[in-house]
């Protein structure tokens, strides 16, 4: 694989664009690449079609960039403070320690399995998966369910307390 600054630098100016084409703004589309390759960054391991990842990831960032734009709009709008947004009855006391048991299963699952969970997590649909890993499409939503299986059994004693 190419090294980062490569990469960046040969990716940049086409993942801006089709930012710009989703966004419409020069400076979203910026921030939207810089997240797209942060997010690659994190998960590089597992990615084995980067050019179709890094498309993918480009168009899913620009639409959440765009949600996040509409929230705020809808805050300002209305005077909606994000106390209304959020529900301040969250029964879970320790968010922060219950994603670090989730993110500690997903790491104990097994080579592609574990793969296919990161980046549905990070937000790429099963057909995207398909494609990035080169693996068949059934082949991600058996290992998806199996994993989602295996994650329930590993983490039945933190869901038995809630």
């Amino acid at each position: 694989m190419e090294d980062i600054q490569t990469l960046y630098q040969k990716n940049y100016y086409r993942l801006f664009l089709l930012a710009k084409k989703i966004t419409k703004s020069d400076e979203e589309s910026e921030d939207v690449v810089s997240e797209v390759f942060f997010r690659f960054l994190i998960c590089k391991s597992s990615i084995k079609n980067v050019d179709s990842y890094l498309s993918w990831m480009t168009k899913n960032v620009s639409i959440e960039f765009l949600r996040r734009k509409d929230k705020i709009y809808l805050q300002n709008q209305y005077d909606i403070s994000e106390n209304d947004l959020v529900d301040n009855n969250d029964p879970y006391e320790e968010p922060d320690k219950i994603k670090a048991e989730v993110l500690a299963a997903i790491e104990s699952l097994p080579g592609l399995r574990k793969k296919v969970m990161k980046l549905y997590l990070a937000g790429v649909n099963k057909r995207e998966i398909s494609s990035i890993l080169n693996i068949n499409y059934q082949t991600v939503k058996n290992y998806r369910y199996r994993s989602l299986a295996q994650l329930k059994e590993i983490l039945k004693p933190m869901l038995s307390k809630m």
